[in-house]
């Protein structure tokens, strides 16, 4: 997941905390904040807001709460990300590994097929012969051709080694 969409899920919580935490303004902190200066030139009295010049200790823990959840959020992609990736990488090497598997698992129930076939009886004569090496051919190779594969497409490391 793009960090930018998964921080854009949770802005609703980002919205809610600051709804929360103006609400919980008491009537009296408002007011405090306010003096009352007399305008020279108009000769009125004009309320202006105090300048906050230091940070709360509520500020420093709201911005300790906003840089966690983002270290979170993007924590969390990270090793969203690479489980994905794990799991991508481990599919295409099982996909690539019992294809070649398949295929020689039949050709080892061919051979084992003319094995049977000669210790029955069932097919004797020359071509008997010739047809139990052809078979133990095709075995061989596609036996080969497997352990090709499964060489050429090992399975990637596992996630606690991947995903640090």
């Amino acid at each position: 997941m793009n960090p930018l969409i998964y921080l854009l899920c949770n802005v609703g919580y980002l919205i809610a905390g600051f709804v929360i935490g103006r609400l919980t303004r008491t009537v009296e902190q408002l007011a405090a904040n306010k003096i009352v200066v007399v305008d020279a030139s108009k000769g009125a009295a004009v309320e202006r807001r105090r300048p906050r010049i230091r940070l709360r200790v509520q500020h420093y823990v709201a911005f300790f709460l906003v840089a966690l959840g983002i270290f979170t959020a993007v924590q969390s992609w990270r090793q969203s990300a690479c489980m994905q990736d794990y799991a991508n990488f481990f599919a295409d090497a099982l996909d690539a590994r019992s294809t070649s598997s398949s295929s020689a698992q039949e050709a080892n129930d061919q051979l084992w097929e003319t094995i049977g076939r000669l210790m029955t009886g069932s097919q004797t004569g020359p071509d008997a012969r010739q047809k139990f090496e052809a078979a133990l051919q095709d075995f061989l190779t596609k036996r080969s051709a497997a352990k090709e594969q499964q060489r050429l497409n090992p399975y990637p490391p596992p996630p606690r080694d991947l995903c640090k």
